[in-house]
């Protein structure tokens, strides 16, 4: 949700559409949202737009984590995945 902080009215609302698997990160602008079976997805709130953007092969077993090269993730075997959000 975008919340009006003056008044507390909902401004624009946005959907996912599945759990949260971490906590959102925050990258130019965007918020971006891993779900607990391993999507990945981009909010744009200047846009109203989500977008799934990519899906894990497996299950990512930590948080994603906000790098130089990207969004990094690893899953249940150990293999890093980056994925680039320029």
């Amino acid at each position: 949700l975008r919340i009006d902080a003056r008044d507390g009215n909902v401004l624009r609302r946005f959907v996912v559409g599945e759990l949260p698997g971490a906590s959102p990160l925050l990258v130019n602008g965007l918020a971006w949202q891993l779900s607990r079976n391993g999507s990945l997805y981009r909010v744009d709130p200047e846009r109203d737009e989500v977008r799934s953007v990519y899906r894990l092969p497996a299950r990512s077993e930590t948080p994603p984590l906000v790098t130089a090269a990207g969004i990094l993730l690893v899953d249940e075997h150990g293999e890093a995945i980056i994925v680039e959000v320029q």
